[in-house]
């Protein structure tokens, strides 16, 4: 291996890292945004609390109550599905773009030797984003395996990740206009999920480039 290749192959492992990192901070971006939501939710049943005839005090035990409706019942019985649901199409939209950068580092790592201009890799990436559809496990598959990267050789039968496929067909019904009950729950679930299948596709992509001869 010449030390230029081996050079090119730790600037790729770089760049991936970068993008990694840039995508974590997104995800952290949505969980503070549900914190907000929490808040608002919180806020909304104080001034249910406070809404007494003036001269009226506040008991302790209706703040202890607050307390306790804060932690254990958050975000019920308001209007703020709407946010779930925002979360769902965020967190969808930057795993596509995250999945969406990487190909194109692959993409400028294998053909760095071959092709100088730009436009040429350009050109290649807009081609493959038009054909991605949706950051599925499945689609993502078929985006690197058209550099005849095998992403799905140490993920094995997990690579399915249901978990990160439900989110995308729950974005896609919300694209389209459906209402979908998602719960706290199920946000914490996916960002999760999202954040792992980010992390080990990462992994995989860096693996399956350094050991291109």
């Amino acid at each position: 291996m010449s030390s230029s290749l081996s050079g090119n192959k730790d600037i790729f492992v770089q760049h991936v890292a970068q993008h990694q990192e840039a995508f974590m901070d997104r995800i952290d971006e949505i969980k503070w945004m549900l914190k907000a939501k929490n808040a608002l939710a919180t806020l909304e049943r104080l001034n249910e609390i406070t809404a007494k005839p003036l001269g009226t005090p506040i008991q302790v035990e209706e703040i202890t109550k607050l307390a306790k409706y804060s932690k254990s019942r958050v975000g019920r019985g308001y209007k703020v599905g709407p946010l779930n649901e925002s979360a769902v199409l965020l967190l969808s939209a930057y795993l596509e773009g995250f999945i969406e950068r990487l190909y194109e580092e692959c993409l400028r790592h294998l053909l760095h030797e071959n092709f100088a201009s730009a436009k040429v890799l350009d050109i290649l990436a807009n081609e493959a984003r038009k054909q991605f559809a949706n950051p599925s496990s499945g689609h993502t598959a078929g985006l690197f395996r058209k550099l005849t990267l095998d992403i799905t050789a140490s993920f094995g039968p997990a690579f399915r990740c249901p978990e990160v496929n439900e989110l995308v067909e729950a974005r896609n019904r919300i694209a389209h206009g459906s209402a979908e009950e998602i719960s706290d729950d199920a946000i914490v679930n996916y960002l999760d999920c999202v954040r792992d299948f980010g992390k080990e596709l990462s992994g995989e992509i860096c693996k399956e480039i350094t050991t291109l001869s």
